[in-house]
């Protein structure tokens, strides 16, 4: 929404800078954002007689500001200086009292409350640090998604170190961030004793050092001189820790440090010791402690393996394929690889990624042929039904590129494992805010953190995903008689365990084999000449027969993978999906079109008219919403499905689920389901891939229902089965 005072803030630096070298007219929008803080910008080192008008409120134009206008009040006889206070202020959200130059009353109280949010107090003059501060996108009041708690430390932050040259106000928006981060760090540096030039705010060896030998902290530490315990009271805040920062580590405090401590599978002390400050202020933690987690580009020999288990490691992480680009690594598992792995003792989870480095990978299209990819040679290697597979996102992914690329990709993977059978689960390798918004935002279970890549910004000012399953710390090459072999150490969580185990797949269908197309589409053309009634031929909508087996046989690949995943033979969920689209009719149409109407109605707070249904029998497969809840809780509760279970009583539930039911995709996986529950209902056991005749008519007949129309869809649909498993059987010998 426009705001008329930045709108005048706008036309004044436009009207006035008009012509000046290296200025750009900003929109006189009246929306604040970096092109206006930019302009204002150039218009003060155009006033500092700056020879570099660029907008960037750097060391330079710093420097200038101190020394030409040490603090800029209603005595300040630069009268455009004091205007673009009032500007910047506007574009802050505080009153500037007019675009004039006067500092009245209003201006003041508007200044007053500026650096009461800053935490500097309530001081009516700019300084050179609080201008800067006002020329920035930063916040000084509790912005969306932070807390009261983070923000006392922001301010506090502020107020004891901003005497310190090098120590710029921080935003006092109550969210953890990249640069608050590091102004946490730096002002460790400053207590453990470091100069303004050698405080950089970048965890290292020096750093490290320090706190060994000066900020170990225990119960009845207390801050004197130095601000040990405040600040690391900060950092256990900064990490969503609920501790009291008051300078004193307290039983409580310690309290806190433990669950910190077992939360990051650290030695439980209570202490405020070095692998704790270092697992608080870096994302690999202490990257020499031990780790028994693992993974590498390089097969692992049943001698690597052996001195793997030797040194303390207990999980591998492998790649299930190769990269796409020409002269790529050959570094997915190797033919006899898990046996050597097993057979060490050793467990083994895998890894998906065939790019990921940069942003236009990453698509709704490429997760979904990624999530397929990862499933058939998850399933090509025995993998148990169960296992995370973790999709990567292999470089320093910024949050508009989480939100715009990232997320729609990680969708893609999740549909494409879910209809596929749910038999392998999405995990997430990145950043910690990769982890963290994927998981959050996509329902992704478990993280594998790339917490070795230090510099990158989504590792600095975001805590631990609390998913977390592997927290990769260290590259290395891992002896020196075998200099090829680089491991990358992880810390293992345990919310992950890999697997300890692959089984050789079992029988299942393979792709159709197009040679039989027409062959196969001739016989069942003539079955359906043969079994549907004049009245069904009457009013279904597509009376094309040859055009229904060709749409059948566009999703022949995700019907050959829900065969794998249930070890069904994938004829049964071809017949009730090719009869149920060939007897799709108007009627059925004018249903869905009532229960959407019901629940407009719902949704509005309205009681529905009594006529309206509030389910219906829909989609390609033709399902009930109902029927769809039954069979997937049915199968959540069997262990062979992964998803949330459904309240057939709660409208809210059976509506998702009729959503749900309007992708073709999800319908056809869906109708695997309902086949699975329609035989545990007709009691003909669970050996789906070897079903005699009567049970395949018994599972078809209790698809449909209960009553005798059910008892003969079974017994007629029983011969299209014959048909498509005829060309299966063809296609897989």
């Amino acid at each position: 929404m426009a705001d008329e005072a930045v709108r005048e803030a706008q036309q004044w630096v436009n009207a006035t800078y008009k012509g000046v070298n290296g200025y750009t007219a900003v929109a006189e929008d009246g929306i604040t954002g970096f092109a206006t803080i930019k302009a204002l910008t150039k218009g003060l080192q155009h006033e500092l007689g700056d020879a570099k008008v660029d907008g960037i409120f750097g060391d330079g134009t710093l420097a200038k500001l101190t020394a030409q206008f040490p603090v800029v009040n209603e005595n300040t006889t630069n009268k455009n200086v004091r205007i673009i206070v009032q500007c910047a202020m506007y574009c802050k959200g505080y009153d500037g009292g007019g675009t004039d130059g006067i500092f009245g009353a209003t201006t003041k109280s508007g200044i007053s409350r500026l650096t009461t949010d800053m935490g500097l107090g309530g001081g009516i003059g700019i300084t050179p640090k609080v201008f800067r501060g006002l020329l920035t996108m930063d916040a000084y009041v509790v912005t969306s998604g932070g807390t009261e708690a983070v923000r006392r430390v922001q301010q506090w932050l502020n107020a004891t170190y901003t005497k310190r040259e090098k120590f710029m106000i921080i935003p006092c928006d109550g969210n953890f961030s990249r640069d608050v981060q590091k102004a946490l760090v730096r002002a460790l540096q400053f207590e453990l004793g470091q100069s303004d030039a050698a405080a950089d705010g970048i965890y290292g060896a020096g750093t490290a050092s320090g706190i060994k030998a000066q900020a170990v902290l225990s119960v009845g530490s207390a801050d004197t001189a130095k601000k040990f315990v405040r600040l690391f009271q900060a950092a256990m805040i900064f990490n969503d820790r609920t501790v009291p920062f008051d300078g004193s580590f307290t039983a409580s405090t310690s309290s806190s440090v433990s669950e910190f401590q077992r939360f990051m599978v650290l030695p439980v002390t209570g202490k405020g010791d070095f692998q704790t400050w270092a697992a608080l202020l870096v994302s690999t933690g202490d990257a020499e402690r031990p780790g028994t987690g693992a993974d590498t580009r390089f097969p692992i020999s049943s001698a690597r393996a052996a001195k793997l288990y030797a040194a303390g490691y207990r999980v591998v992480g492998r790649y299930l394929t190769n990269a796409t680009s020409a002269g790529a690594f050959d570094k997915k598992i190797q033919p006899g690889e898990t046996t050597a792995i097993f057979d060490n003792k050793l467990r083994l989870f895998p890894i998906f990624q065939t790019y990921g480095g940069h942003a236009s990978y990453f698509t709704r299209e490429q997760g979904e042929r990624d999530g397929v990819a990862a499933y058939d040679a998850a399933q090509e290697y025995g993998f148990h039904r169960g296992t995370i597979i973790y999709f990567a996102v292999d470089y320093d992914a910024i949050d508009e590129e989480i939100s715009s690329t990232i997320l729609a990709y990680f969708t893609g993977v999740v549909s494409a494992l879910r209809f596929s059978g749910s038999k392998y689960l999405p995990g997430v390798y990145g950043s910690r805010n990769v982890c963290l918004r994927v998981s959050r935002e996509t329902g992704i279970s478990r993280s594998f953190v790339s917490g070795m890549s230090t510099g990158f910004s989504g590792n600095l000012g975001y805590p631990m995903p609390d998913n977390w399953a592997f927290n990769q710390i260290k590259e290395f090459h891992f002896e020196d008689p075998d200099p090829e072999f680089r491991i990358d150490k992880s810390i293992v969580s345990g919310r992950d365990q890999g697997q300890s185990s692959v089984s050789a797949p079992a029988a299942h269908d393979t792709a159709f084999d197009a040679a039989y197309t027409t062959q196969m589409t001739n016989e069942i053309v003539a079955w359906f000449d043969q079994n549907m009634t004049g009245p069904q031929k009457a009013v279904a909508i597509h009376l094309d027969r040859a055009a229904n087996v060709k749409f059948m046989l566009q999703f022949d690949a995700l019907t050959t993978r829900l065969s794998r995943s249930y070890n069904m033979k994938k004829a049964l969920i071809q017949t009730v999906l090719l009869w149920e689209y060939c007897l799709q009719n108007r009627l059925d149409a004018a249903a869905d079109v009532a229960v959407k109407d019901y629940y407009v109605a719902r949704m509005a707070g309205i009681t529905p008219p009594s006529q309206l249904p509030d389910d219906s029998s829909t989609g390609v497969c033709q399902i009930f919403a109902r029927t769809a809840i039954d069979a997937t809780n049915f199968a959540v509760g069997k262990g062979i499905y992964s998803s949330r279970t459904f309240d057939a009583a709660n409208w809210r539930d059976v509506w998702q689920m009729w959503q749900n039911l309007q992708e073709e995709a999800g319908n056809i996986a869906q109708a695997a389901l309902v086949l699975i529950r329609a035989a545990n209902q007709a009691g003909v056991g669970v050996d789906y891939w070897n079903f005699s005749a009567a049970s395949v008519r018994a599972v078809l007949a209790r698809y449909n229902g209960t009553n005798a129309d059910a008892t003969e869809y079974g017994r007629r649909n029983y011969g299209l089965y014959t048909i498509l498993e005829k060309y299966n059987a063809l296609s897989r010998s």
